[in-house]
C-alpha cells in the first residue's frame, strides 16, 4: 500500500506546510496534478500587493485559477496602494471572501500625483492618435475574404468608418496684443472636489471583508484635526486595530473607533498631538475609587492599548490616564511611547492652550487610579513619560514585564520626590520603581536611564554599581534590558550578572562593557542563556570570561557595529573578537549598518590541533589552509538604503583573492583590500610568513569568530554555514 503526503489530516497537513518557504511549496506544486491542486492554494495565504500592476496581475491570477479557488485561500491582504478609486480593488473585494487580516497603506497626495500622471497620460496619447490619424491611412480588408468567424471579429472591434482628428485653430491675428492663458492648478488637499468621497471609497471597499479580525491602517487624508474616522466602516467581528492616521487624539475619535468595533480586544493608535478632554471637569475623583462613575461605557473587551504620540503637555496626558482608567477596567497590556518634549503646565499657561480636564489634580491620584482601576494590568511601557513612582505602589496584582524609557529631563514638579537627591540617573530610577510587589514579582524589565549630558559634573548618579544595587531588588528578574552611555562609567559584565543570580536573557545598548579586576578567583557560573549587544564596546576579556562562566550561553546577537578595544583607555577599533573555544552557540545573528560595516568575517571551528593557540586570536592567512576548521566571507556588494542588497562570497587559499572577489569592485568601500589581496599573495606564493597576520593590516576592519560550532549563523540576514 503506497502512502502520501496528501493522505494526512488537513489540518496535519497545515502544520507541516507552514514550516516551508514559498519556494519550497512552489517545488511542492510541480510534483504531480494532485499536488499541484493540494498545494497551490498555500502560496496564496498572504498577498503583498505594491503597485497597481501587481494588483492586476493578481485579479488575472484568481480568473486563471478560479477552479481551484485559490482566491478563499487568502487569509492575509498587504496593499500599497496609490489610488483607492482603482477598477481592480472592488474585484480584489469580491473574489477574498475569507480574509480575516487586511493592511492597507494610502495616502491623499499619492492619489493626486496619480491623477495628474493618468491626465498628462491621457493627453499624451489623444495627441498620439490624433497626429497618426492626419499621417497614416487605415488598410482596408474586404470582409468576404475573411472567415465568417474573423469576419465577425472586424466588424465588432473595428468601426465603419474613422473619426476625423479635431480641427487645429487658426492663429490669432498679430494685433499687438499678447493673450494670456491661466494654467489649471494641479489639485491639492484643499481644492479637489473628490477628496470628501475617499473616506466613503476607503469604508465601501473595508466592509465587504465580513470575517476580518485584523484591521491595519496607514492612511492620510491630508487632515490631522479629522473628527472622527468615518472611514471606518462597521466591523462587529473585528479584534485587532491598527491605525496610524497622524491625526489629533480627541474623545469623539476614540468613541466612534469602539462604536464601529464592539469587539475590540487589541487598540493600536499613531498619532499627533493629545488634545483635553473637557467632560472629565465633571467627574468626582472622591471617594472610594471603585466607586468613581464614569462618564463613558466602560469597554470590558480591551485587553491591550498602546498609543504613540509626537508630544503634549503633562495635562493633556493626565487626561488621558484618567480617561483609559475609566474607560478599559480588564486592559492588561498598556503601552504609552512619546516621541519628542515633554511640555509642562507653565508653559500650557502661556501658549494659552485650554485647560486640561484634570487640571487641579494631583498626579499622584491619577496614577493610583490608574493602576487601581486596571487591576489585570501585566505589561507596561512608558516611553518618555514622566511616571509617578504612586503608579507601582498601588498595584494589586504584581506586574510580569515593565519598560520604562525616562525621559531626557523630568520636571520635578512631577516628580514629588523631595528626598531624591537630582532628578536625573540612578538615583531617579530607584524612586521611581520603589515598590515592594514589583520587587518580588517582576520578571522582565527594560530600563534606559535618563543619564545628564555632562557625564564628569554627574558622575554620581551613573555609577554601575549603583544600578547592580538597584537591579538586586528584584529577585526573580529574568529578562533585562538596559540602555546605557559609552560616555558613562563602564558597565562590569560579571557584577551585572552576580547582582541579578536569575537573568537567563541581557541585552545592553549603547554601553561599554568590561569585567571586573576583582573577578579572576570567582568562579560561579552564571544561567545567562541569551545576550544581545547594540552598539556596544566591549574588552578583550570580556567573551573569555563568559567562556568559562556562562556555559548555558546558546544565543548570541550583535548588532550595529559592536566593536572591542583592548583596554578602556584606548579608542575604538573597527575589530570585534568573539573568543568561545568551549561554547556551543544554537544562532548567531549579526547585523552590521554602519558606515563602515565589518567587512571579513573570519570564522574558527575548535578543537584544532594544527594551529598554536597563541595564534587562535587573531585570524591568520595560513588558517585558510585547514578548511575543515576555518572559513572566511567578505562581502560582495553592500547598500545603506536597501538592506537585502548584502551579498557574502567566501575565499580560498587555493584560488586568489581578487580573481575571486576583483579590486574595482570593492575600491571604495574597502580600501584596505588591495593591501589585504597582496597580503595574501606573499603568503600563499611566496611564503613570507611575516605577513600572515591578518591583524598587521591595520586598517582592516573584521570580526573573528572563534567557537566550537554555531548551528544558526545569519549575517546581515543572509544565512551561511559556520564552516563547510
Amino acid at each position: 500500500m503506497t502512502r502520501s503526503l496528501l493522505t494526512l489530516p488537513p489540518e496535519i497537513l497545515d502544520l507541516v506546510v507552514v514550516k516551508l518557504d514559498n519556494q519550497e511549496i512552489r517545488e511542492c506544486c510541480v510534483v504531480s496534478a494532485a499536488w499541484h491542486r493540494r498545494f497551490l492554494p498555500f502560496l496564496y495565504k498572504r498577498l503583498v500587493i505594491r503597485h497597481p500592476v501587481q494588483l492586476q496581475q493578481v485579479c488575472d491570477s484568481f480568473l486563471a485559477h478560479a477552479e481551484d479557488q485559490v482566491a478563499d485561500a487568502v487569509r492575509s491582504l498587504d496593499i500599497h496602494i496609490k489610488t483607492i478609486t482603482s477598477r481592480h480593488l472592488p474585484l480584489l473585494t469580491a473574489w477574498c471572501k475569507n480574509v480575516d487580516s487586511l493592511t492597507l497603506r494610502w495616502s491623499i497626495w499619492h492619489e493626486h500625483d496619480h491623477k495628474v500622471q493618468m491626465e498628462q497620460q491621457q493627453q499624451q496619447q489623444q495627441h498620439a492618435s490624433h497626429a497618426s490619424t492626419s499621417l497614416l491611412a487605415f488598410p482596408v480588408f474586404p470582409a468576404a475574404q475573411l472567415p465568417p468567424s474573423a469576419a465577425a471579429l472586424m466588424s465588432a472591434v473595428m468601426p465603419a468608418t474613422y473619426p476625423e482628428p479635431p480641427p487645429v485653430p487658426a492663429p490669432a491675428a498679430d494685433d499687438g496684443a499678447t493673450e494670456t492663458t491661466t494654467p489649471t492648478p494641479a489639485p491639492t488637499a484643499k481644492t479637489d472636489p473628490n477628496k470628501t468621497n475617499y473616506e466613503a471609497v476607503m469604508a465601501s471597499f473595508i466592509a465587504p471583508f465580513k470575517h476580518l479580525l485584523q484591521l491595519t491602517t496607514m492612511v492620510s487624508f491630508g487632515m490631522p484635526d479629522a473628527t472622527v474616522p468615518s472611514f471606518l466602516p462597521f466591523l462587529p467581528r473585528l479584534t485587532k486595530l491598527d491605525m496610524k492616521n497622524g491625526c489629533h487624539l480627541t474623545l469623539e475619535y476614540v468613541e466612534h473607533i469602539h462604536e464601529r468595533c464592539p469587539s475590540l480586544q487589541t487598540l493600536v493608535l499613531q498619532c499627533t498631538l493629545l488634545q483635553t478632554l473637557f467632560e472629565l471637569q465633571d467627574v468626582n475623583l472622591a471617594g472610594n475609587d471603585t466607586a468613581i462613575a464614569s462618564p463613558w461605557t466602560p469597554t470590558d473587551t480591551l485587553r491591550t492599548l498602546q498609543l504613540e504620540f509626537i508630544n503634549g503637555f503633562d495635562g493633556y496626558l493626565h487626561d488621558w490616564l484618567l480617561y483609559f482608567a475609566l474607560k478599559y477596567p480588564r486592559l492588561v497590556n498598556l503601552h504609552l511611547r512619546q516621541y519628542g518634549s515633554t511640555f509642562t503646565t507653565d508653559l500650557l499657561d502661556a501658549q494659552q492652550r485650554p485647560v486640561a480636564g484634570t487640571r487641579g489634580v494631583a498626579p499622584t491620584r491619577i496614577f493610583q487610579l490608574l493602576s487601581q482601576r486596571c487591576p489585570e494590568l501585566r505589561r507596561v511601557e512608558f516611553r518618555n513619560i514622566n511616571v509617578h513612582p504612586a503608579f507601582w505602589r498601588s498595584l494589586t496584582m504584581p506586574l510580569e514585564h515593565v519598560s520604562l524609557y525616562m525621559p531626557v529631563s523630568p520636571p520635578r514638579q512631577t516628580i514629588d520626590a523631595p528626598g531624591v537627591p537630582t532628578a536625573i540617573g540612578v538615583p531617579l530610577m530607584a524612586h521611581t520603581l520603589d515598590s515592594p510587589t514589583l520587587a518580588k514579582h517582576l520578571t522582565t524589565l527594560e530600563l534606559a536611564p535618563c543619564l545628564p549630558a555632562d557625564i564628569q559634573a554627574h558622575a554620581a548618579v551613573v555609577q554601575p554599581l549603583h544600578l547592580c544595587d538597584l537591579l538586586a531588588r528584584f529577585t526573580h528578574l529574568k529578562h533585562l534590558t538596559l540602555q546605557w552611555k559609552k560616555e558613562a562609567p563602564p558597565m562590569e559584565l560579571d557584577a551585572l550578572l552576580t547582582s541579578v543570580p536569575r537573568l537567563v536573557t541581557l541585552a545592553l545598548a549603547f554601553s561599554k562593557i568590561t569585567i571586573s579586576p576583582l573577578s579572576s578567583g570567582n568562579l560561579r557560573r552564571h544561567r545567562l542563556h541569551a545576550l544581545t549587544l547594540k552598539s556596544a564596546v566591549f574588552t578583550d576579556d570580556v567573551f573569555p570570561w563568559m567562556n568559562a562562566h556562562c556555559p548555558q550561553l546558546k544565543h548570541l546577537a550583535l548588532y550595529t557595529s559592536c566593536r572591542t578595544i583592548p583596554d578602556l583607555a584606548l579608542a575604538s577599533h573597527h575589530l570585534c573578537r568573539i573568543l568561545l573555544p568551549d561554547t556551543r552557540l544554537d544562532t548567531l545573528a549579526i547585523e552590521e549598518r554602519s558606515v563602515m560595516p565589518i567587512r571579513l568575517f573570519s570564522l574558527f571551528k575548535m578543537p584544532c590541533d594544527k594551529v598554536p593557540k597563541e595564534r587562535l586570536h587573531h585570524p591568520h592567512f595560513s588558517h585558510l589552509h585547514h578548511p575543515q576548521h576555518c572559513a572566511w566571507h567578505m562581502v560582495k556588494s553592500y547598500d545603506h538604503v536597501n538592506s537585502h542588497e548584502y551579498d557574502l562570497v567566501a575565499l580560498n587559499a587555493n584560488q586568489s583573492f581578487e580573481s575571486t572577489l576583483p579590486t574595482d569592485r570593492v575600491r571604495l568601500s574597502c580600501p584596505w583590500y588591495e593591501d589585504f589581496c597582496n597580503a595574501a599573495e606573499a603568503v600563499y606564493k611566496r611564503n613570507e610568513t611575516e605577513k600572515d597576520d591578518v591583524h598587521l593590516i591595520t586598517t582592516l576592519p573584521y570580526m573573528h569568530i572563534l567557537c566550537l560550532n554555531v548551528a544558526n549563523l545569519v549575517i546581515n540576514g543572509k544565512k551561511i554555514p559556520f564552516v563547510a
